[in-house]
C-alpha cells in the first residue's frame, strides 16, 4: 500500500545548533489554491470561525506565526486534506519562505474569498452524485469481490487507483458526462473516499 507522508524532519546540527524544516517545495496552481481556499472557507463557516479565528487556531503555540509542524497537526480540526497537499497549501501561505506564515500574509491571501462566493461557486452537486452512482454501481454489481472491483478501477494495473483510473471509470461505468467533470471535483470525491484522503485509492480504501 502507498500513502503520501508529510516530509518533514526537524534536526540539529552539532556545529551551529540551528533546527531546520525540511518537507517538499512543491506549491499550488493559483486555481487549485483558491478551490482549496473555499473548501476552507466553508468549513470555517460550519465553524463559526473568522479567518483571524482560524489564524489563532492553527497557531496553537500562540506566538503570533504558525509553524509547519502547527499548520499540519491542527488544519485536520477545520478540513482534512492528504498530506501532501497541506504541505503544498503550506508553501503557498509562506510566500516569504521562512518555514512560517505570519498573519498579515495569512490575512492578505484568505482576504479576496469571502463566505458568500465561496457558497455560491463551491457546492457539491455533482460530487454527490459520483458517489450516488458509485453506490449504485456496488450494488448493481454486488457480485463483485472487493478485488474484482478494484481492478475494474485500477485500468493501468499499477495497484492504486489515480485520477486517471478514477475518471476513465467515472465516464464509462458511471456514465456521467465530461462536461461534468473537472480535475478538482474529482480529487474531492477521491479524498472522500479514502482512508488518507489521498488522491490515490488503494485495496484497503475498497474494502471500507
Amino acid at each position: 500500500m502507498k500513502i503520501k507522508v508529510s516530509k518533514l524532519i526537524l534536526f540539529t546540527t552539532i556545529e551551529d545548533n540551528i533546527d531546520v524544516n525540511i518537507y517538499p517545495n512543491e506549491e499550488l496552481s493559483e486555481e487549485r489554491f483558491k478551490q482549496i481556499v473555499k473548501d476552507i472557507k466553508v468549513a470555517m463557516k460550519n465553524k463559526n470561525l473568522t479567518d483571524v479565528g482560524l489564524f489563532k487556531k492553527l497557531d496553537a503555540s500562540n506566538v503570533g506565526f504558525i509553524s509547519h509542524a502547527d499548520f499540519n497537526k491542527n488544519l485536520d480540526d477545520v478540513l482534512k486534506l492528504a498530506p501532501s497537499i497541506k504541505d503544498q497549501l503550506f508553501n503557498r501561505l509562506d510566500n516569504r519562505k521562512l518555514g512560517m506564515i505570519d498573519m498579515d500574509t495569512f490575512m492578505k491571501l484568505f482576504k479576496e474569498f469571502t463566505n458568500q462566493e465561496t457558497i455560491v461557486k463551491n457546492n457539491w452537486e455533482v460530487e454527490n452524485l459520483i458517489l450516488d452512482q458509485l453506490k449504485k454501481y456496488i450494488r448493481d454489481n454486488k457480485n463483485l469481490t472487493d478485488n474484482e472491483l478494484f481492478m475494474g478501477m485500477d485500468f493501468d494495473y499499477d495497484g492504486n487507483i489515480s485520477l486517471e483510473d478514477f475518471k476513465r471509470f467515472v465516464l464509462e461505468k458511471l456514465k456521467i458526462a465530461e462536461s461534468e467533470l473537472n480535475k478538482f471535483k474529482l480529487e474531492r470525491v477521491l479524498q472522500q473516499i479514502s482512508l488518507t484522503k489521498d488522491t490515490n485509492l488503494t485495496m484497503f480504501d475498497i474494502k471500507e
